[in-house]
């Protein structure tokens, strides 16, 4: 069991929640391998990404301000999302839900 302290709040994670994390952070790590090496473009459309991480995440990520659009010139409706900041902001809001959902459990 490995303890993690952020801003007075202890998370203690188990072997697995502990590889969960390291997947989930190779996984960012291999997207950004593949765009440094030219396998794959650095961005993605909006739609794709809709499709990939779904519309309702999209749009909120966009919303908030955490996620950065790029539209080339004002008259294409095309826009871009940088591929490794999406998959980036996927991975972590996928172990925030985790470890809220724990918490509650926890409260009950």
């Amino acid at each position: 069991m490995r303890n993690i302290t952020k801003t007075n709040r202890e998370i203690r994670l188990s072997a697995l929640e502990y590889a969960d994390d390291l997947r989930r952070a190779a996984t960012v790590g291999y997207v950004r391998g593949l765009v440094d090496y030219g396998v794959v473009s650095p961005f993605i459309s909006q739609n794709k990404a809709n499709k990939l991480y779904g519309k309702r995440n999209v749009n909120l990520w966009i919303n908030s301000g955490r996620l950065k659009i790029y539209k080339d010139g004002d008259k294409t409706s095309k826009i871009r999302i940088n591929r490794i900041d999406v998959e980036a902001l996927w991975q972590a809001d996928n172990r925030y839900e985790y470890f809220n959902e724990k918490a509650q459990k926890e409260k009950l």
